[in-house]
C-alpha cells in the first residue's frame, strides 16, 4: 500500500514538474519573441550608425528625423493602398466565393485607363505628367467613372466567360484568374510602359497641411505623397 502511494506521489511530482517546465518554456518563448520584435525598432530609432561596418544610408531616426518621418508617412500611404486591394479580394471571395487572383491587375488597369482619359481631357502635360493647377474637378471625376466602368465590364466578361462554369472549384478559378492577371500585366506593360505615373488631383483638393513634429515642417500633398518644405519654400516629395 505504501509503495503504491509513493508511486502515485512521484507521478504527481513529475506531472507538476512537467507543467512548470512547460510554463517556463512558454514564458521564455514570449520573452525571446518580444526581444526579437523590439530590437529592430530600437535599431531603426536609435542605434543605426552612419559610419563603420554596419553603416546605413541615413542612420537612425534620431540622426535624420525628417527623412524618417517622410518614409514613415509614405509607408502608411502605401499600406492603405494595399489594404484597399486586399479588402476587395477578400470581399469578393467572402460574398461570391470566387477566387479572383486578377484583382490587382484590374485595379491597375482602371488606374491606367483613368490616367489616359484625364490626359486626353486636359490635352497637355509634360513628360512628368500633369500638374494639379491644370486639372479641375471634372477632369478627375470623369476618368474615375471611366476607369470604374471599364473594369466592371471586364470583370463581368471574365465572370460570364470563365468563372461562371467553375463555380465552387477554387483551384480552377485561381489558375484561370492567374493566367488573366499575367496576360493583363504583360499587355499593360507593353502599352503603357513600366514607369510609375500619378493621376493629378484637382487643384481644389491639392492642399497642404503643415505637421510640426520636433520642429519639422512637413507637407502632405493631395496626390498621396509626402514631402518636406525647406526654408526657401521648395517642396521635395517622395512617393
Amino acid at each position: 500500500m505504501d509503495t503504491a502511494l509513493r508511486r502515485t506521489s512521484s507521478r504527481r511530482k513529475r506531472r507538476a514538474l512537467t507543467a512548470t517546465q512547460r510554463h517556463a518554456l512558454r514564458v521564455t518563448g514570449w520573452v525571446v519573441l518580444g526581444v526579437l520584435a523590439v530590437l529592430p525598432v530600437l535599431w531603426v530609432l536609435f542605434f543605426a550608425p552612419t559610419t563603420g561596418k554596419f553603416a546605413t544610408s541615413f542612420g537612425s531616426a534620431v540622426h535624420d528625423p525628417k527623412d524618417f518621418l517622410i518614409t514613415l508617412l509614405n509607408g502608411i500611404t502605401a499600406a492603405g493602398l494595399y489594404f484597399v486591394v486586399a479588402s476587395g479580394f477578400t470581399l469578393i471571395f467572402g460574398l461570391m466565393r470566387v477566387v479572383n487572383m486578377a484583382h490587382g491587375a484590374f485595379f491597375l488597369l482602371g488606374g491606367y485607363v483613368a490616367l489616359k482619359v484625364q490626359r486626353q481631357m486636359v490635352g497637355q502635360g509634360s513628360a512628368f505628367g500633369l500638374d494639379s493647377s491644370q486639372v479641375n474637378l471634372t477632369h478627375w471625376i470623369v476618368p474615375l467613372i471611366a476607369g470604374t466602368a471599364l473594369v466592371a465590364g471586364v470583370g463581368l466578361v471574365m465572370q460570364q466567360l470563365f468563372l461562371r462554369w467553375n463555380q465552387g472549384q477554387d483551384l480552377r478559378q485561381a489558375l484561370i484568374t492567374i493566367a488573366i492577371s499575367i496576360i493583363l500585366a504583360d499587355q499593360m506593360l507593353a502599352h503603357f510602359g513600366g514607369v510609375a505615373e500619378d493621376i493629378a488631383w484637382p487643384r481644389n483638393f491639392d492642399t497642404f497641411t503643415n505637421l510640426r513634429v520636433s520642429g519639422i515642417s512637413t507637407r502632405r500633398r493631395g496626390c498621396g505623397s509626402w514631402g518636406s518644405r525647406s526654408r526657401s519654400g521648395s517642396c521635395s516629395g517622395s512617393g
